[in-house]
C-alpha cells in the first residue's frame, strides 16, 4: 500500500465513523419523528378515505357497537406504530458506537 492509498482509508473509515455517530446521535429523534409521521398520515387517511369512513358510520348507526370500532383502529394503529418502533431500534443497534452512551 502506498501512503495515499492509506490516507484514503483513513479518510474512509473516518467518515464512516463520523457518519455512525450521528445517526446514533439522532436515532431518537428520528424514531419520534416516524412516529408522529405514522398517526398523522393515518388521521389523514381515516378523514380522506370514504371507505373507511362509510364503514366506521355504518357500525356506529346499525349496531350502536363503537368500543369494537375504536378497538379495530386501536390495533391496526398500534401495530403500524410497533413495527416502526422495531424498525428504529433495529437501526440504533445496528450503528451503536462503544462508549457513546447507549
Amino acid at each position: 500500500m502506498t501512503i495515499t492509498n492509506i490516507r484514503r482509508l483513513m479518510t474512509a473509515v473516518t467518515i464512516a465513523w463520523a457518519l455512525s455517530t450521528s445517526l446514533l446521535a439522532h436515532a431518537d429523534a428520528t424514531l419520534d419523528n416516524m412516529v408522529d409521521l405514522v398517526k398523522a398520515s393515518a388521521v389523514a387517511s381515516a378523514i380522506a378515505v370514504g371507505d373507511i369512513t362509510y364503514q366506521s358510520i355504518m357500525i356506529w348507526t346499525q349496531r350502536d357497537n363503537v368500543l369494537a370500532l375504536m378497538l379495530l383502529i386501536l390495533s391496526f394503529f398500534g401495530v403500524v406504530t410497533w413495527m416502526v418502533t422495531l424498525a428504529g431500534r433495529w437501526l440504533e443497534q445496528r450503528f451503536k458506537v462503544p462508549g457513546y452512551g447507549y
